[in-house]
């Protein structure tokens, strides 16, 4: 038996007698069809015989089609939103701005092994970094004896003058906990974590149906690089997001705005362990 799929043309086989639901489920997946819109509603496919359509419950034992006009939409312009992203990335646009884009592309569930392979050009476009001192944090290796020595020395300092309770960066952290800086729509800040503990808040505005993007890049500035933790809370002070480890050392999360009104970024070194430099981006689309 087989299936003539009308969003990309091809012709699949599939098993007679099965469920006209599981013959969706199994040509959806394995041609890479879109599972729902760039807004999260779940798309619907027809399964046809001829002139007859079927149930979901129903058994499948001729050759079937399947169409959608909403998934044909979506699928193009899934493709072609991953068209705009490679071409950028080949002209060495700053791949940052492309990762709502991206995210969104994901969410539908379409053409998921091309958007794999773009993630991958992504993120070695926008955080190298990350991915080089990664390896090297986690796992160094041929350390000569007078760097080993010269390194846990370095340790036992900063632990002293960074983690020991009472010290003045620890008081600074804690005065700079009450400062909040509210962003204007998308935006990219540079900023510090200067003191053990400290956590740094942003607001924004937004409104329901906005899809939100925040990046924490923290293998920036001179401190070298620490391990970004990033969490966003909504209008009644609940969760909404949470990250720790997006990409190697660095945090994002997406999300769809339910509820209107004022939400507050949480920026900090996870575990409250460290101190460095990060960017943070905040993005919108809808």
């Amino acid at each position: 038996m087989h299936v003539t799929e009308h969003i990309t043309g091809r012709r699949v086989e599939a098993q007679a007698g099965r469920s006209a639901q599981a013959v969706v489920d199994t040509v959806v997946e394995q041609l890479g069809l879109p599972r729902r819109t760039e807004g999260g509603e779940v798309i619907p496919y027809s399964l046809r015989i001829g002139q007859q359509r079927l149930e979901a419950s129903h058994p499948v034992t001729d050759d079937a089609e399947l169409d959608s006009e909403l998934g044909r939409e979506v699928y193009g312009r899934v493709a072609s939103t991953l068209d705009e992203i490679e071409a950028a990335l080949d002209s060495d646009e700053p791949a940052i701005h492309l990762s709502t884009r991206l995210s969104v592309a994901r969410r539908t569930g379409a053409l998921p092994q091309r958007v794999d392979e773009i993630q991958k050009a992504f993120d070695a476009q926008a955080f190298p970094a990350a991915a080089t001192a990664a390896p090297t944090r986690r796992r160094p290796k041929y350390l000569r004896p007078a760097i080993g020595l010269g390194l846990l020395l370095g340790f036992f300092v900063w632990l002293f003058w960074v983690t020991e309770p009472g010290t003045a960066n620890l008081a600074a952290g804690q005065e700079s906990d009450a400062e909040v800086t509210h962003l204007q729509g998308a935006a990219e800040v540079q900023g510090t974590i200067s003191a053990n503990g400290e956590v740094d808040r942003y607001t924004f505005d937004a409104a329901e149906g906005d899809f939100v993007t925040v990046s924490l890049l923290s293998n920036v500035g001179q401190f070298g690089n620490f391990d970004a933790e990033l969490s966003v809370d909504g209008p009644d002070g609940s969760q909404v997001a949470y990250n720790d480890d997006f990409n190697n050392l660095n945090s994002q999360v997406s999300f769809e705005v339910v509820e209107p009104g004022t939400y507050t970024i949480l920026a900090r070194a996870l575990g409250g362990c460290c101190v460095g430099d990060y960017v943070l981006v905040l993005e919108f689309s809808n």
